[in-house]
C-alpha cells in the first residue's frame, strides 16, 4: 500500500522486466526501486543482495547484476565469475569499490577481499592470485592518472599520450599502456598487431630520437649515427653495424636481392662525394659533407664505417682496442673539432668551449666530462693508478683558470658611467 503511493516507472532498460524505479530528494537524485512482488529497495546492489539470500533463480539474479552498469560496475576477467569493480574519486584519491557475488560490497582495500575469499566458499588459490593482479594493474593505472599527460601528433602518434621533458619522457597508449620509450611502445605495437599505418606513425615519430629514414634501407626500417651505426628492423629489432644488418636480411625471406644490393650500397657510400687523403682525417679515411640543410660532416673508415663526428670516430676506436697509433692519429685530428690541449690536463686530454653547452673535457680513455660533472672528472682520475695526485691538483687549477675566463667574458659589453 505505500508502494501505491507513489508513481513508479516501469518497462525500462534500467531494471529487469517486471520491476520499476522512481526518483525522489529535492534533485531527484536519489533512486528507489519496486519488485514485482511489491518490496521496495534503496538501490540495485540491496535489491540483488535481496535475491542471492532469498535464493532466486540464476536468470533474475543475473538480470539485476547486469542492471548495476547503470551504476557504473564494470566487469573484469581477473575478477571471479559474478563479480563487478568500479573506481571513484575521494577528495584526490581514487578508490576500488569490489562487489561480490554474494552482493557484498568492499572498498576498504585488497586485505579484506582476500580474507573474505579465503574464509568463503567456492574460490580457489587460482582466484586469490588473480585478485592480486586485478589491484596490482588497477592501482597502476591510478599512478598513471596523478600525471599530467601532454597530446602532440609531432611527438607521438595521434591518440597517444607522453609525459616528461627531452631527457626522459614517458609515453601513454590509447588503451592504457605506459612505455619509457617511443621504441619499446613500437615493439608493442608490433607485437600486439596494430594497423601497419599506425606502426609506421610511430616509427616516424622515432626521428626526434635520431632515427632517419633513407631511400637505401629496406621498407619500415630506419637509422641511426653513433659511435658504430644502428639500424632499426621492420620487426622492432636493434641492429648494430652494417655486417650484422646484412646478415640479418640475406637470412631472411622478407627481403630480396635487392634490400641487399642497396644496404651494401649504402655501407660502401655511394650516396656521398668522398674526399680521399684529407688532412682532417686519418691515412685510409674519407671525409664529406651529409645532403641534410647543416651540412653535418660525416666521415669514413677504411673498412666502410661511418661517423657523424671524428669524436665519435675516436671514441669508436678506443672502445674496438685498435691500433694505438690509428688511435693516437685520430686524437690529433681532433682539432679540427675545436679540442685543444693545455699544459695543466694530462697528455692525451684535451678540452673545448661551446658557449650554449659549457666546457667539455675528454680522457685520454675517451671520456667525456661537461662542466657540471668536474667532479666526475677528478673522480676519474683519483679511482685510476695512471693518474697522480699532481694530475688531480693540475686539473683543479685548470677548471678555476677557464672559469675565470668565463666569467671575464659574460663580462664584456659592460659600460661604465
Amino acid at each position: 500500500r505505500i508502494a501505491e503511493k507513489y508513481d513508479w516507472i516501469d518497462r525500462d532498460k534500467t531494471v529487469p522486466e517486471g520491476w520499476k524505479y522512481r526518483y525522489s530528494g529535492s534533485n531527484q537524485e536519489k533512486q528507489h526501486f519496486l519488485s514485482p512482488e511489491g518490496r521496495t529497495f534503496l538501490n540495485r546492489i540491496a535489491a540483488l543482495k535481496h535475491l542471492v539470500d532469498s535464493e532466486h533463480s540464476e536468470e533474475d539474479i543475473n538480470d539485476m547484476r547486469d542492471k548495476l552498469s547503470f551504476d557504473g560496475w564494470n566487469d573484469d576477467e581477473l575478477l571471479p565469475k559474478g563479480w563487478k569493480y568500479k573506481v571513484q574519486d575521494f577528495v584526490g584519491k581514487w578508490i576500488i569499490h569490489l562487489l561480490s557475488r554474494e552482493g557484498c560490497e568492499y572498498s576498504d582495500g585488497m586485505v579484506k577481499v582476500l580474507e573474505f575469499q579465503t574464509n568463503a566458499t567456492g574460490y580457489s588459490d587460482d582466484d586469490t592470485h588473480r585478485m592480486e593482479m586485478f589491484y596490482e594493474i588497477e592501482n597502476h593505472k591510478q599512478k598513471k592518472m596523478k600525471y599530467e599527460w601532454l597530446e602532440d601528433e609531432e611527438v607521438v602518434p595521434f591518440g597517444w599520450k607522453y609525459r616528461g621533458n627531452k631527457s626522459k619522457m614517458y609515453f601513454l597508449s590509447p588503451d592504457g599502456h605506459d612505455f619509457l620509450s617511443r621504441h619499446s611502445a613500437l615493439e608493442h605495437m608490433i607485437n600486439s598487431f596494430y594497423q601497419e599505418e599506425e606502426i609506421e606513425e610511430m616509427r616516424n615519430c622515432l626521428a626526434v630520437e635520431g632515427w632517419m629514414t633513407n631511400n637505401l634501407l629496406p621498407s619500415g626500417w630506419r637509422y641511426k649515427n653513433s659511435i658504430e651505426k644502428k639500424f632499426l628492423a621492420r620487426n622492432g629489432e636493434i641492429i648494430k653495424g652494417f655486417t650484422a644488418a646484412l646478415e640479418c636480411i640475406k637470412g631472411n625471406k622478407e627481403y630480396n636481392e635487392d634490400d641487399i644490393l642497396n644496404l651494401t650500397e649504402l655501407q660502401d657510400g655511394k650516396k656521398f662525394d668522398w674526399i680521399e687523403d684529407d688532412d682532417t682525417v686519418p691515412y685510409g679515411w674519407k671525409v664529406s659533407v651529409s645532403a641534410s640543410k647543416s651540412k653535418q660532416s660525416v666521415i669514413m673508415s677504411p673498412d666502410g664505417v661511418q661517423f657523424v663526428s671524428r669524436l665519435l670516430a675516436f671514441q669508436h676506436l678506443m672502445k674496438t682496442g685498435c691500433d694505438e697509433l690509428e688511435v693516437e692519429d685520430m686524437r690529433e685530428k681532433l682539432v679540427h673539432e675545436g679540442w685543444n690541449e693545455s699544459s695543466y690536463l694530462p697528455h692525451g686530454w684535451a678540452f673545448k668551449n661551446i658557449k650554449s653547452e659549457g666546457m667539455k673535457i675528454l680522457s685520454k680513455e675517451g671520456e667525456m666530462f661537461v662542466t657540471n660533472s668536474n667532479l666526475e672528472a677528478k673522480e676519474f682520475m683519483k679511482n685510476s693508478s695512471i693518474y697522480t695526485e699532481d694530475d688531480v691538483n693540475r686539473l683543479e687549477i685548470f677548471l678555476k683558470q677557464e672559469t675565470c675566463i668565463a666569467d671575464d667574458e659574460s663580462l664584456t659589453g659592460w659600460m661604465e658611467d
